[in-house]
């Protein structure tokens, strides 16, 4: 059973809450004649009770820590509970602690990006790569028959002024270079002559088909058209593994969420969590994700094991939670309006509240009691927060939840303060039975819980990344059905010539692959 939903019986905490609920849920009735008698900052209401003064209203989607007003699914100092802080490079999604960027990815600047392959970012933020090279696996290089000639890339196997080596020019009676070699002429087809270089237009990228015309990105040339290695798909202006990348997962354009993973071409997530548009999700509390992404609670609604609920006597009418005992407009049912001369009383249109006993008043057209009324506590359409309950004509902290950095939390379910106000679980981890931990089956890697069973950056043990292309099968790096693991890297051994027609096969030097074969 996963751990997020165990130990949800212990004892000691269980107790703990009790105590506290008792000891300041409840207001802590103190009988007073004027303000003087009660604590710093409470007053004496008319029934003679020292009450704290009344909380912020927030905004819908808002919640009230203290004096102001946060939104807790994405506020990294407030994240899913008043005073939860996320550690140091995590940001806060959906109510949870999260890596800022899907799996794979790093962060740089406002951008998620993959630091393996972008040559604006090789092997780090801000590495950018040298005109003409390409970042593969976290290092700027030429690759293929190119060499770095006075700082730039050349293609030492057809470039007339760097034949075979840096600086070997071709002149006089053999001015043109074919395959490393200076020549007289270019010979036969698939060669022919883009200037004093000799071009197999067949096979080379920068010449596709024919004289000048490039190849973008990361795709090869294969008879004389431009396409990507096996086992990737064109994305714009480049190649993507839809299998494994997060940035075009399963499809292009298809961005994972933050703290996501790319499986076998969907977006996924550690445990029991739920792969939603921004990020994780437990689908079990979480108010804008309650029983599936995007399905959003309603004002004064919390979200009870999956299943959007309004606070114990209220019921979800056009929009918003009311109390049908005493709402003028949804008197008794839904929709039944009392008349505009009568008040509800009890679910019930009479004449007055006179005759519904003591302690109660007439507010909107209900009969309530403001010292017990979430809806009018203390006064006439004061609106207690999701999660408090109103005791003594004050707003308080709901039985089961403690007052914590200027707000009610769950000590037995909240990350933020799990068993005892203030105590945040590290990283993503979860809070179960008011202990902080991983689902189980799951290691806390470089800060966060990983399903070593699925994480291409953790597969099989934290820190065991599988290369270029790769993904995590249980909790081993795989390759798709059209390419080959060679060097921790899925390559297309038809079209690579450091693995042509299979792993470690390098074609000579001034060779390319073609169809599994070397050829100059």
């Amino acid at each position: 059973m996963p751990i997020r939903a165990a130990h949800f019986a212990h004892a000691a905490v269980a107790a703990f809450v009790v105590c506290l609920t008792l000891a300041l849920s409840c207001g802590g009735k103190v009988a007073c004649t004027t303000d003087s008698d009660c604590t710093s900052g409470d007053t004496c209401n008319p029934a003679g009770d020292c009450v704290p003064p009344p909380l912020a209203t927030c905004p819908t989607g808002q919640t009230v820590c203290g004096s102001a007003c946060f939104d807790v699914a994405i506020d990294p100092k407030n994240c899913g509970s008043c005073g939860h802080t996320c550690d140091a490079g995590l940001v806060c999604a959906n109510g949870g602690c999260q890596s800022a960027c899907a799996i794979g990815l790093a962060q740089c600047g406002d951008k998620c990006v993959d630091v393996t392959n972008d040559a604006a970012n090789c092997g780090a933020c801000g590495t950018a790569c040298a005109k003409g090279e390409a970042c593969h696996a976290g290092k700027c290089e030429c690759g293929g028959r190119s060499r770095s000639c006075n700082g730039a890339c050349t293609d030492v196997g057809s470039d007339p002024a760097n034949c075979g080596a840096c600086g070997a020019a071709c002149s006089g009676a053999t001015p043109f270079c074919q395959a490393g070699a200076c020549v007289a002429t270019c010979g036969t087809p698939p060669y022919t002559a883009c200037g004093n270089s000799c071009i197999d237009v067949t096979a080379d990228a920068r010449n596709c088909g024919a004289c000048g015309a490039a190849c973008g990105g990361t795709q090869v040339c294969e008879g004389s058209k431009c396409a990507c290695p096996a086992g990737t798909a064109i994305c714009g202006d480049h190649c993507a593994h839809l299998a494994s990348d997060p940035l075009d997962c399963g499809a292009c354009g298809n961005a994972c969420g933050s703290g996501e993973p790319c499986v076998s071409g969907k977006c996924a997530c550690p445990g029991s969590l739920a792969a939603c548009k921004s990020g994780c999700a437990n689908v079990l509390v979480d108010t804008n994700n309650c029983g599936s992404c995007g399905r959003a609670c309603g004002p004064g609604q919390s979200c009870n094991s999956g299943a959007c609920a309004c606070p114990p006597g209220e019921t979800f009418c056009n929009g918003a939670c009311h109390e049908l005992r005493n709402d003028h407009d949804n008197c008794g049912a839904c929709g039944t309006a009392c008349a505009a001369d009568q008040v509800c009383s009890r679910g019930v249109c009479t004449g007055s509240c006179s005759t519904t006993g003591r302690g109660a008043t007439t507010c909107n057209g209900a009969c309530v009691n403001t010292r017990s009324d979430p809806q009018n506590c203390g006064n006439c359409g004061v609106v207690c927060p999701a999660g408090y309950g109103c005791r003594l004509s004050a707003c308080v902290c709901a039985t089961g939840r403690v007052p914590c950095a200027g707000g009610c939390a769950d000590p037995l379910n909240d990350p933020g303060n799990c068993g005892a106000c203030g105590n945040a679980c590290p990283g993503n981890q979860a809070c179960a039975g008011g202990t902080c931990a991983c689902d189980a089956g799951e290691s806390f890697c470089g800060g966060l819980c990983s399903d070593t069973q699925i994480d291409p950056t953790n597969c099989g043990a934290c820190g065991q990344r599988c290369g270029a292309g790769g993904i995590c099968q249980g909790g081993h790096c795989a390759c798709g059905p059209e390419t080959n693991l060679c060097g921790g890297a899925c390559v297309d051994v038809l079209t690579d010539p450091a693995n042509c027609g299979g792993c470690g096969r390098a074609c000579p030097s001034f060779d390319f692959c073609v169809n599994g074969s070397c050829r100059p």
